[in-house]
């Protein structure tokens, strides 16, 4: 895999039990692995500002971890069957997140990375649904 790589990150949110919420992020980004681990950084516009949110993902074999930094912080980590609870930094205040992963799967190959998983979120203790990600890293040139 080489250092630059284009990230697709698909999100979804269940609204009822026939309809989605759906959002697609498409960005260039860093790409390096250490000790077992497969790092993904990448920058993000914020809306309405001239800032970026640093992001930085990093996957294994059992496991995900997704940190955010800039006007809005967090770092979400995501275990099959777990619960990992964590604070989410915005300009208004703070809130407690919490998350429970339904499934994860990883996949590797030479020059593509995959992660999907299925999780609840829980808001201020209260759940906000049944939500998915995907997200695929291909190796540039």
């Amino acid at each position: 895999m080489n250092k630059d790589v284009y990230i697709t990150i698909r999100g979804a949110t269940k609204k009822d039990e026939e309809s989605f919420d759906q959002v697609v992020t498409k960005v260039r980004g860093s790409y390096h692995y250490r000790d077992g681990v497969h790092y993904i950084s990448y920058e993000e516009p914020e809306e309405n500002t001239d800032t970026v949110i640093k992001n930085l993902i990093k996957l294994t074999a059992i496991s995900m971890e997704h940190t955010k930094k800039g006007t809005l912080k967090t770092c979400l980590s995501f275990e099959e069957d777990k619960l990992h609870e964590t604070s989410y930094m915005t300009p208004f205040g703070e809130l407690k997140l919490a998350v429970k992963t339904v499934s994860y799967e990883f996949k590797e190959e030479e020059d593509n990375l995959k992660a999907e998983l299925t999780y609840h979120l829980f808001l201020n203790d209260e759940s906000s649904g049944l939500r998915s990600i995907s997200i695929n890293i291909d190796s540039l040139g």
